[in-house]
This record gives structure tokens, C-alpha cells and sequence, in this order.
């Protein structure tokens, strides 16, 4: 999930904190805080500190990844990484392409969403080995 503000924060630790079936007290008190704490962050009302914010994402058995924000053509969800590929010409004509496609009549993947897809896989893939550059292939 992209958390943008207090109010997505507040709503991803809800969310998680109820499928954890846990109750605002609970979490509370495994990140020394009160339900009414609770609450208020979970409703976006209250800014959290980091540690406090890290004993919430530990709690709550999450991670905290920061990365660049995405730009990406809306319609295609391509993200920055498939941009350093594919050129933006090469972009803007598989857009085109996928857009006069429509998905409920062709049983089969378009050649532009196959495209991108592979584009996806391979930083994927160029992402893991960064990460691990020691494990095998």
C-alpha cells in the first residue's frame, strides 16, 4: 500500500491490526501506548514518532520500505523502472495500443501488455540479484 498521509498510515495499521484480530488495547499495549493513542492514529488525527511508528510496524509484523515515488501513464501502470527500458516513443505507442485493445473481446494478452510484463520481470529479476548478488541464477 502507498502511504501518502497520517490518514493512509492510519488506515493501513487498521486494517492489518484487524486482520490480526487485534483490538486498539492490545496494540497498545505492545507498543507502550494507550487505545485512545490508538485511535487517534488510526483515524489520522495524531503524528506518530519514528520509534513509536516502529514499534507499531513491528507489532503489526510489517516492514517499512522507502523507495522513489513512481510516475507512471495511469492507464498502464508503468512505472519508472520500465521507463529507463523503454524509451518514452516506444511508451507512448504501446499505450496507444493497449488502450485500442479491449481485454473482454481478445481471449489473449496484447504483444503491449506481454511487453510490458516482461519489462516488469526482468527489473524483478535485476532487483533481486542487486539485493543478493551472492545467491545462484
Amino acid at each position: 500500500m502507498l502511504v501518502r498521509d497520517l490518514g493512509d498510515l492510519g488506515d493501513l495499521i487498521r486494517r492489518r491490526r484487524t486482520r490480526l484480530k487485534l483490538s486498539q488495547t492490545e496494540l497498545a499495549d505492545r507498543v507502550g501506548g494507550t487505545r485512545q493513542w490508538v485511535s487517534r492514529v488510526e483515524n489520522g488525527k495524531h503524528e506518530v514518532s519514528t520509534s513509536r511508528l516502529f514499534a507499531v510496524l513491528d507489532a503489526l509484523g510489517l516492514n517499512l520500505e522507502i523507495r522513489p515515488p513512481r510516475t507512471s501513464q495511469p492507464s498502464l501502470g508503468i512505472d519508472v523502472g520500465v521507463k529507463t527500458i523503454l524509451p518514452t516513443e516506444v511508451l507512448s505507442a504501446l499505450a496507444q495500443s493497449a488502450q485500442s485493445t479491449t481485454p473482454g473481446n481478445d481471449p489473449a494478452p496484447s504483444s503491449s501488455w506481454l511487453l510490458i510484463e516482461s519489462a516488469r520481470r526482468l527489473l524483478e529479476a535485476r532487483d533481486a540479484a542487486q539485493e543478493n548478488p551472492d545467491a545462484q541464477p
